[in-house]
């Protein structure tokens, strides 16, 4: 899903469980070195409970700063507990990824 608007954002993060969420930027070359990983995650995962979601930060960067301490792109967070909290996966790649929705998701 690719989300346009910050409220938007915030509506999708309250009505799931669990969304995973590329930050990324237009101009941003290790996000596009990313978008393909992430996007091969979302496969896997598709038919679960865990919604993925792509936001380009030019469309909302105070509010991503300010409200999820965004300082770098490309970032991935990991909204649990329809939005109540989240984790940061550092250095995102499919692997990565993966695991931590592992974890999370496992019995």
């Amino acid at each position: 899903i690719e989300v346009k608007t910050t409220d938007e954002l915030k509506a999708l993060v309250k009505a799931n469980r669990i969304v995973v969420v590329d930050f990324h930027a237009s101009w941003c070359n290790p996000c596009k070195s990313l978008a393909p990983k992430f996007e091969k995650v979302a496969n896997d995962w598709d038919g679960t409970k865990v919604v993925f979601a792509k936001f380009d930060i030019d469309n909302g960067l105070d509010v991503v700063k300010s409200e999820y301490g965004l300082r770098a792109v490309p970032t991935v967070l990991v909204f649990t507990e329809c939005g109540e909290k989240f984790s940061m996966i550092k250095d995102p790649s499919d692997v990565s990824i993966n695991s931590y929705l592992n974890k999370i998701t496992s019995p």
